[in-house]
């Protein structure tokens, strides 16, 4: 299974979903579901599409992506959703800060 996921990725021009690709209905928590419904092994922690979605934002904000291209690929209408993930991001140094904020 993983294999045929690899090939679908990686050949030009078949870009297609990697879970349940010949579906054309999905409902709003398929994936949720469906993680739901299987069982860890031992000693591995479930997967949380909420974790899963958090870790993606704090990756695309610590590498510095415009927040207008976050929020639009996030599908959220305010920053307010964000603001929860603000604790786990990289701190600024200092001196980068006021490089920033000064534009140079």
């Amino acid at each position: 299974m993983l294999a045929a996921a690899t090939e679908r990725l990686e050949a030009p021009g078949t870009a297609s979903y990697l879970f349940r690709p010949n579906y054309h209905s999905r409902g709003k928590n398929a994936v949720t579901n469906f993680l739901d419904r299987t069982k860890p092994s031992q000693g591995v922690r479930r997967l949380s599409v909420t974790r899963l979605r958090s870790t993606w934002l704090v990756g695309l904000f610590n590498d510095r992506v415009p927040i207008t291209v976050i929020v639009a690929a996030a599908g959220v209408d305010t920053l307010h959703g964000l603001s929860r993930i603000l604790p786990y991001l990289d701190a600024v140094p200092a001196h980068e800060a006021a490089t920033l904020l000064r534009g140079d």
